[in-house]
């Protein structure tokens, strides 16, 4: 049977019009949708079976498309899935035929992937506002992409514009300290809290980097074998002068022979996070130790601390942009709320999970697992 309905072999496409697929194996169903859709202002392209409507999207993507139920070999539950798992056509709206009326099909539909459905016998009316509704929802899904792939960049930009100057001055107030170790106490108090405040600055910037990093579909983890030991040390070297600020005792209690598979980068901005938020909600003259245990294919690495803790009804937002939670330290450090919701997003990325146990007043341990 010709793929093509008498409907679309002498209508020329128009570019600017929205091209909708109709997959139906009845030849009567293409005409009359076919029909109505092109005196609509449609552009229309048919496809008399599943695989047949599955080819035509990988040479091109339609806007929107009908697809009927109950077809020979491949039926539209079937194909739907097909669609909905494929990169290129898993944003396509699906809006399914059938003469179905039980609940029970209707939401097998929808655990396919379909958006909506049309009942046969079609009515005009109905069949024009379903897919102006669902037009209309994927353009304001397309601009709300474009919104956040915007947001996304102009933070990375500014982030990385700010950066190099403000470890500059970091750079700066570490020599002004270390050659003002003579002068008046005044002068000390002042640079500490500078490099300090400029330090919280520093690392404000790089969870918006590597947050804003992560949101952008291009930037994907390079997982190779690490040394878990070696990457968490590592890390903890660069912030072990925070923990001594505070006369923090700071144990890692990890086994030479644990590997996990990661992204280097990823894994110590995890560890960083985690490591500094131990610091900072620790009271001077704390603990803090990370150890690690061998689950299964799995290490699963403890951050232990003896600080304030976190409040039970706070737990669940720890790792949640919109609900996250901002305190201040033990020393009156400041944070965003942002470094945890990042360490969910860069371990998840790696096929690990977060979780986070804690008593007020007693202290918090976060457990990050990583696969072997």
């Amino acid at each position: 049977m010709n793929s093509r309905s008498p409907i679309m072999e002498n209508r020329m496409p128009d570019k600017e019009k929205k091209l909708i697929l109709i997959i139906d194996d009845n030849t009567m169903n293409l005409n009359f949708l076919g029909n109505l859709l092109v005196e609509h202002n449609y552009n229309v392209a048919v496809a008399q079976s599943g695989s047949e409507g599955l080819g035509f999207v990988v040479k091109r993507t339609p806007d929107l498309i009908l697809l009927d139920v109950m077809m020979p070999e491949v039926d539209g539950f079937e194909t739907c899935r097909t669609l909905k798992q494929q990169p290129h056509s898993q944003n396509i709206p699906v809006i399914f035929l059938t003469a179905l009326t039980d609940l029970d099909d209707k939401i097998r539909g929808f655990n396919a992937g379909g958006d909506d459905y049309i009942t046969k016998p079609f009515d005009n009316e109905e069949v024009l506002a379903r897919i102006s509704t669902h037009m209309r929802l994927q353009q304001q899904r397309r601009e709300l992409e474009q919104l956040i792939t915007a947001r996304d960049l102009t933070l990375s930009v500014i982030a990385h514009d700010l950066r190099s100057p403000i470890s500059a001055i970091q750079s700066m107030f570490s020599v002004l300290r270390r050659n003002c170790e003579s002068g008046n106490e005044t002068t000390k108090k002042v640079l500490h809290e500078g490099e300090s405040l400029v330090g919280n600055a520093l690392s404000l910037l790089d969870n918006l980097l590597g947050w804003s990093y992560s949101q952008r579909d291009g930037i994907m983890p390079a997982p190779k074998k690490i040394s878990l030991k070696k990457s968490f040390a590592e890390c903890a070297g660069l912030l072990r002068p925070q923990a001594d600020k505070k006369n923090i005792s700071l144990t890692i209690d990890i086994p030479e022979s644990a590997s996990i598979t990661a992204d280097p980068g990823m894994a110590q901005t995890v560890w960083r996070n985690l490591l500094t938020n131990a610091i900072k909600f620790s009271h001077p003259g704390g603990t803090i130790t990370a150890t690690a245990e061998m689950q299964g294919t799995r290490w699963t690495v403890t951050v232990r601390d003896n600080g304030i803790g976190i409040d039970g009804k706070n737990l669940a937002a720890l790792f949640s942009l919109r609900d996250s939670v901002r305190k201040q330290g033990t020393s009156g450090e400041k944070g965003s709320g942002l470094g945890l919701v990042l360490c969910k997003e860069l371990v998840e990325k790696n096929n690990g999970s977060i979780t986070v146990e804690s008593t007020q007043g007693k202290g918090s341990s976060f457990h990050v697992s990583f696969p072997v």
